[in-house]
Order: structure tokens, then sequence, then C-alpha cells
């Protein structure tokens, strides 16, 4: 199923529909079970790939900053359907070999057999870059409060914040939160230069809360067998 691009309302308080956190990842749940091994981060991939291409179509050179759980497997599943098409993604990824999740893990795998280039710092230059480092796997105290980003994740993050690029987020922008909408003081936002929030690919539901500053309109992609 090709991704489809939801329109700005006129009314900036409109409230967009979206799944919380639980039922996200309980639809997931199901539907993985319900298909061969990691078939489902591949349909996201290739979803987040198809964006990308429609939202840069020129754009050569791809960064992907991924995360070390399966955000960033998706990530890692649209760097193979971009180098296939003839471009030249890098991934720069958080994850490891041996902690990573069993899908992140066969799409690290898969990425490598491809020719993608993974690193470990993010590219000095880039046309267009992917948000894949958190989505809604950002963890919480005890309290049920975020915990801030740091690290070469948040200089990441900051190389996004001060690119001259396009930015487009698996999920939602690493650092917003899918159950309240409120963000991290270090969470992605987007280009400088372009004054433009990150696109996010989301999938929708009866949840909803006002569409933050932090986040465009979402663009809505299914996860069953994607068309060819």
């Amino acid at each position: 199923m090709m991704p489809v691009r939801v329109l700005p309302a006129a009314n900036a308080s409109r409230r967009w529909p979206l799944h919380d956190i639980a039922a996200t990842r309980l639809i997931e749940t199901t539907l993985a079970q319900s298909l061969p091994a990691n078939t489902l981060m591949q349909h996201a991939g290739l979803a987040v790939a198809r964006l990308s291409m429609a939202l840069a179509p020129h754009a050569r050179t791809l960064w992907i900053a991924g995360g070390s759980g399966n955000n960033g497997g998706d990530g890692l599943e649209a760097a193979i359907h971009l180098k296939r098409w003839g471009k030249n993604p890098i991934v720069s990824w958080l994850g490891e070999a041996g902690t990573c999740p069993a899908d992140a893990l066969a799409a690290y795998h898969r990425a490598q057999a491809a020719g993608v280039h993974i690193q470990r710092d993010a590219p000095a230059q880039f046309d267009f870059c992917i948000d894949a480092l958190l989505g809604i796997g950002q963890s919480v105290d005890a309290a049920g409060s975020q915990r801030p980003i740091s690290g070469l994740m948040a200089e990441w993050i900051d190389r996004i914040n001060t690119g001259r690029v396009p930015a487009l987020a698996v999920d939602l922008p690493s650092g917003l939160a899918a159950d309240t909408g409120q963000t991290d003081a270090r969470g992605v936002r987007g280009s400088q230069a372009s004054s433009s929030p990150p696109i996010s690919i989301r999938r929708h539901s009866r949840r909803s809360w006002r569409r933050p500053d932090s986040c465009r309109c979402p663009s809505l992609s299914g996860s069953g067998e994607p068309s060819s």
C-alpha cells in the first residue's frame, strides 16, 4: 500500500487522530504474528523509502539516523531500497549486533549484504534525512516522564536540527511523546534553513492530540503487503 499524504487543515487547532503507544504496539504485534518473520519491518522500510523519494526525488545522499531498536531497523530496511534505486544511503546506527531486537538485527544483516554504508557518526554532507532514532520508543522513568535525550543521539539530533535539508521521521519525530504530544527539549524539530518541521510517517486511530509545532501533518502508511 502506497503512503497517502494527509494535507494540513486550515485550522491549526484541529486534532489529528493517532494511536497511542500501547495501541500501536498491539497492532504491530498482531500483524507481525500473521506474517513471516521480519516481514512487517521490511514493509515499513519500503514505505519510508517510497515517501522519501516522493518528498525528495532528486536527493542523492540520504542520511538515516538509526536508533538501537526497531525504529532503527525500519531505517535500515529503507536504506536497502534506496540503495537498490541507485541512491547513496548512509546509516548512522546506534545499535549493537549483540543487543538489538531480532528484527532490527535481521535488517542490519540485510543492509550489510546490500552494500549499505553503516557507520557510527553523522556524514558531513547529505541531501535528505530520515529520523529513525526513537519513534514511539523513547524510554520513560518511574514517574512516566520521558528520559532526556543525551549522548551521541543528542548530537545527531542537533545535526538534524541545524542542517539545511528536510527531514522525514519514522513513526514520530524523536523526542515527541505519542501519548501526550509533549516534546523533549532536545528532540527533532527539523531543518533551520527551511523553517519546516519534519514530516512524520504514522498510522491513524481514534486517539488524538493537537498537531504540535514540532511535527507537520502525518503521512499514513498501511502495514500490509505493499503494492509492487
